[in-house]
């Protein structure tokens, strides 16, 4: 993103969340306005309070907050110790795209740095993709998760889990 120049969200720390005003894009059956970025590597679909920022990783589904999860790479990041994380939306003339970047964002512990997205399609349609860049590590001690979880966290899986999946 900040090749479109797009600037690094202010105000980003340890265990911080972010909410942002967003165009409508479809997730777990409805149409969402408000996503919430948080420091540790992951989305709350709706955005989210203090009490949604765990570093502590999870396994999907669960009912425990944070729910309504998009999570590329959850683990225990902390901005301050290096790389930004930044929104926009996208556009190619036809589908327009929600894009949120942690870039070289460094572990809590180690300082690695990583680098991830998230593509979410504007519309009706639910259409959300995590990508990775060259510097994504292997987290926080090895532990972190991807997947994605319903708002009552009772639906939604992990392929990757502290070791277990494909990551």
């Amino acid at each position: 993103l900040s090749l479109f120049g797009t600037g690094a969200i202010g105000g980003v720390g340890d265990e911080t969340i972010s909410n942002f005003n967003v165009p409508g894009f479809m997730f777990g059956g409805k149409i969402n306005t408000r996503i919430g970025l948080v420091s540790d590597g992951y989305i709350v679909v709706g955005g989210g309070t203090a009490s949604d920022v765990q570093f502590f990783n999870s396994n999907f589904p669960d009912s425990t907050p944070p729910n309504n999860v998009l999570a590329p790479f959850w683990t225990d990041l902390n901005p301050a110790f290096g790389g930004a994380m930044r929104i926009n939306t996208l556009t190619d003339g036809v589908d327009t795209w929600i894009v949120a970047e942690w870039d070289g964002v460094a572990n809590y512990s180690d300082r690695a740095p990583n680098d991830f997205q998230v593509w979410i399609r504007v519309g009706n349609v639910e259409d959300i993709t995590f990508v990775y860049g060259p510097r994504t590590s292997n987290g926080e001690g090895g532990l972190y998760t991807v997947g994605a979880e319903n708002i009552f966290g009772n639906s939604g899986g992990a392929i990757f889990y502290n070791g277990a999946g494909t990551p």
